[in-house]
C-alpha cells in the first residue's frame, strides 16, 4: 500500500501549490470565466478485502486505512481538475484550492459529502477572491452502501476493493486458470479475461457545480467508478501480490482523469466546448443556385 501511494505522489507532483492561478491568452472577446476548483476529498486511502463469512450478520470484509498524507489525494483531484477545465475551457483561469481534512466536521459515511460541502461553504463565505470567481467546482467524497456490480458495500472516496474469494469456478480457481465466464478484468498485457479474482481501484466522488456569487448548487453529480485489475497470477489469493505497484498507480490516476472528464461533460462546461466549435468554425460557402 504504501509502495503505491508512493507511485501515485510522481502523477501529482505536477500541482504542488494550492491558490495559484492558470489562465491562457484569449482571442475571444467575452470575458474569461474564473473557476474555483476545490477538492476535499479527505486523507484515507482505503483498502477493503471480502473475507470468508462467519455465518454473523457483519458485513464480510476487511477494511484498512492508510494515511495519504502530504495532501496526495486532493493533488490528485486538482490536477485532474485543471487539466479537464483546462481542455474545455482553455479561455479560462483556474483558481486551486485544497480543503484540508482536520476542516471536516466528523460524520457518518452516508452523510460526509453534505458534511463536507457546509463546511467548504462556510470557509469560502469570507474568502478575499470569491468576488473574481464565476463559478465554483467542488469534489467531495461520495459513498454507496450497498454492493454493486461485484465491488464491496460501503465503499467511499478513493481506495481498493481486493476480491480474494473464487468468483468463476472450483475448477478454475484451483488450477489457475482462465475461467470461460465471470466478471471481467484487465491482465498485465491490456486485454481483457474473466477472473478469478480482482484487485479493483475505485473512485467514488461527488461533484457539485456552484453559483460563486451565491453558492446556489447548479449540478450535483455523483460518479461511481471502478475497474478491475489482474496481476500475473490469476489465483483468487494472490492477486495483490503479484499486481505490479506502478501498473495499479497509473490506473487509479486515469480513474480518477477520466471520471473527472466524464462528469464535467454533463455541466455547463459542455456547453462552453460547443459554443467555441461554433464560433471557431467557419462560415458555409453560398450554395450556387439551382439550375433551371
Amino acid at each position: 500500500m504504501r509502495t503505491l501511494l508512493a507511485a501515485m505522489c510522481l502523477t501529482a507532483s505536477a500541482l504542488t501549490h494550492a491558490g495559484d492561478v492558470a489562465s491562457t491568452a484569449s482571442p475571444l472577446p467575452f470575458k474569461p470565466r474564473t473557476y474555483a476548483l476545490v477538492s476535499a476529498l479527505g486523507e484515507q486511502f482505503s483498502a477493503v478485502t471480502e473475507v470468508m463469512s462467519t455465518g454473523s450478520h457483519l458485513p464480510p470484509y476487511r477494511r484498512r486505512s492508510l494515511d495519504a498524507s502530504g495532501n496526495l489525494l486532493n493533488l490528485l483531484v486538482l490536477r485532474q481538475l485543471e487539466q479537464q477545465v483546462g481542455a474545455m475551457a482553455p479561455d479560462s483561469k483556474r483558481v486551486f484550492i485544497s480543503f484540508p481534512e482536520s476542516k471536516i466536521p466528523r460524520a457518518p459515511p452516508n452523510r460526509r459529502a453534505q458534511a463536507t460541502f457546509d463546511a467548504v461553504v462556510a470557509e469560502l463565505q469570507s474568502h478575499p477572491e470569491r468576488a473574481n470567481w464565476d463559478r465554483i467546482l467542488l469534489v467531495t467524497p461520495a459513498y454507496r452502501a450497498q454492493d454493486k456490480d461485484g465491488m464491496g458495500a460501503k465503499l467511499q472516496g478513493m481506495g481498493l476493493f481486493i476480491e480474494p474469494m473464487c468468483q468463476s469456478n472450483v475448477d478454475s480457481c484451483a488450477n489457475n486458470t482462465a475461467p470461460l465466464s465471470g466478471p471481467m478484468a484487465e491482465r498485465p498485457d491490456g486485454s481483457m479475461e474473466a477472473a478469478n479474482g480482482y484487485i479493483a481501484p475505485y473512485f467514488y466522488i461527488t461533484i457539485w457545480e456552484l453559483d460563486a456569487a451565491t453558492f446556489s448548487v447548479l449540478e450535483k453529480l455523483e460518479v461511481f467508478e471502478h475497474h478491475r485489475m489482474l496481476g500475473d497470477d490469476n489465483r483468487p489469493g494472490a492477486v495483490l501480490e503479484t499486481v505490479d505497484r506502478t501498473r495499479l498507480a497509473t490506473q487509479v490516476s486515469k480513474l480518477v482523469g477520466t471520471s473527472i472528464r466524464d462528469a464535467l461533460r454533463q455541466t455547463e462546461l459542455a456547453g462552453h466546448v460547443e459554443a467555441r466549435l461554433l464560433s471557431d468554425a467557419p462560415n458555409p460557402a453560398p450554395k450556387p443556385p439551382a439550375a433551371n
